[in-house]
């Protein structure tokens, strides 16, 4: 997540709903409708070399002057940081087949003793895997070999996803390649829920005395995607590369495990026998499951696990009462809109909305980076607001760079005015005048001023696209499926599980 070690960017990932639809379909929110997100090199990335990319928009935004020598301001080339690394290295191969917390801690402190500067030592993290991410930047020595890789890590390359053979399932994983009884299919490092009603979905509507209101009104698709216990409100959330898209059948052809890679650092089977408040103050990844082959795998074979008898039980439940919600007969998505390339190729205005209105379900949002430096001018006219508004401002429209994926900067405007201008031959193009607003939780470098009305002149119909109104997408459906995967009693931990059980 280091930008100053980014080699890679990730872009938008892809919309398919596989043909579900709320009126009809009991499966509709259930699972995700993304997937696909790939990754581009902004940087020559050898054989062997990690992959890192930057976690959200504001590591985009830190400050150019830093010197490209520095990581988070640790001077990189300072002979003293080298030397520091490089001992913190060899202090940390020799503890490698030991690498318990205790043992974690007392290299840490041992290190820490050397000659920096305090200044610098207050700027190194307190995260081990990020210091020992920065070690091997820093000492140029973290590029391990194709045959080493080949012997301590593991394989995230067996799987490829895609529309699932069953119904109202969405989207599957299925083998790239044969895979023989007993092999693993795919690790899956693991990110732990200590109490499940974290994921609950409150009303966001504020009570009649102004408080945020605790009624609950669903519960987040990500319960869907993890792993649970009937005695017990821990979660266990797989992250590895293509196993959210394993589903569930009667006949599994696969079944999970603790991992039992002898290398992997990022499962300890000591923390398996830690409490609910211990495992608590982990912060780093530090348990992981291994899915494994139950029997011979063909390739292009659908991979599938038992999500245990209560899921179900749940599953066929919500199948035998489901019903549609109101109104879901005329549910448009966003999706759906620009799908529909030729019938919106010509955007509406405002003011033709108000006979002509788009569904209540979708908004029109532009891809359009604000700089709150750029000058625009003044509108005095009153054309686009209240005259007496004196803080109208208009500017032209720009893309961003190439080395910020577009995406970022998407959020929500109005259509004010349609251009004609002269496309290719006799063809007649468009071009859009908006009002850019803000959204919710915004970074702040990119929020308009409250008091600024901003008016952009100049969109192209590429910048502008529909997207989905907050809250009205099939996940947020109150009759969508919500349950965990179960684990069953050999595999998930008795300290896990609450006392009375």
């Amino acid at each position: 997540g280091n930008s100053k070690l980014a080699n890679a960017i990730l872009l938008q990932s892809h919309f398919d709903n596989t043909g579900l639809h709320r009126s009809r379909d009991p499966g509709a929110g259930a699972t995700s409708y993304y997937h696909g997100a790939s990754m581009v090199a902004t940087d020559t990335i050898n054989a062997g070399s990690e992959i890192f990319f930057p976690h959200g928009y504001h590591w985009y935004l830190e400050p150019e002057e830093e010197s490209a020598k520095s990581v988070k301001g640790i001077p990189i080339d300072d002979p003293k940081v080298q030397e520091f690394f490089k001992r913190y290295q060899e202090l940390q191969a020799m503890h490698e087949e030991d690498l318990t917390d205790e043992a974690q801690s007392q290299l840490w402190h041992l290190v820490e003793e050397s000659h920096l500067d305090e200044s610098i030592k207050s700027l190194l993290p307190q995260s081990w895997t990020e210091v020992s991410r920065l070690a091997k930047h820093v000492t140029n020595n973290h590029v391990p070999s194709p045959e080493w890789l080949s012997d301590n890590g593991l394989c995230i390359d067996n799987l490829v996803e895609g529309p699932s053979t069953i119904p109202q399932a969405g989207r599957g994983a299925f083998s790239k390649r044969a895979i023989k009884e007993g092999s693993v299919i795919a690790p899956a490092p693991l990110v732990h829920v200590l109490d499940k009603k974290s994921l609950n979905m409150y009303d966001p509507h504020m009570t009649e005395d102004f408080q945020v209101s605790d009624k609950v009104v669903g519960t987040q698709l990500m319960l869907n995607y993890c792993f649970g216990h009937e005695d017990s409100d821990k979660l266990l959330c797989p992250i590895g590369a293509g196993t959210s898209f394993i589903n569930h059948s009667p006949t599994p052809n696969a079944a999970i495990r603790w991992s039992s890679h002898p290398s992997s650092t990022l499962h300890r089977n000591e923390w398996l026998n830690l409490t609910l408040e211990q495992l608590g103050d982990k912060v780093d990844l530090g348990l992981m499951i291994e899915f494994v082959a139950l029997r011979d795998i063909e390739p292009g074979e659908e991979i599938f696990i038992h999500y245990g008898s209560a899921w179900e039980k749940a599953w066929e439940e919500h199948v035998r009462t489901w019903k549609p919600q109101p109104g879901s007969k005329d549910y448009v998505s966003a999706n759906d809109m620009n799908s529909n390339v030729e019938e919106h190729k010509v955007l509406r205005t405002v003011k033709e909305q108000e006979t002509n209105p788009y569904p209540h379900s979708v908004i029109t949002s532009c891809y359009y980076e604000y700089d709150s430096t750029e000058e625009g001018h003044f509108d005095m006219s009153g054309e686009f607001a209240d005259p007496s508004n004196h803080n109208v401002i208009v500017k032209q429209w720009k893309s961003s760079g190439d080395d910020v994926p577009a995406f970022m900067f998407l959020r929500p405007c109005v259509v004010l005015e349609r251009h004609d201008i002269e496309g290719e031959g006799e063809k007649v193009d468009h071009d859009y005048t908006v009002h850019i607003l803000n959204y919710d939780h915004m970074h702040k470098d990119q929020r308009v001023h409250d008091t600024e009305f901003l008016i952009v002149e100049g969109l192209p119909r590429d910048a502008i696209t529909f997207t989905d109104f907050i809250y009205s997408t099939d996940m947020h459906l109150k009759n969508a499926f919500r349950h965990e995967m179960m684990m069953n009693d050999t595999l998930f931990p008795r300290k896990w599980r609450h006392p009375s059980n």
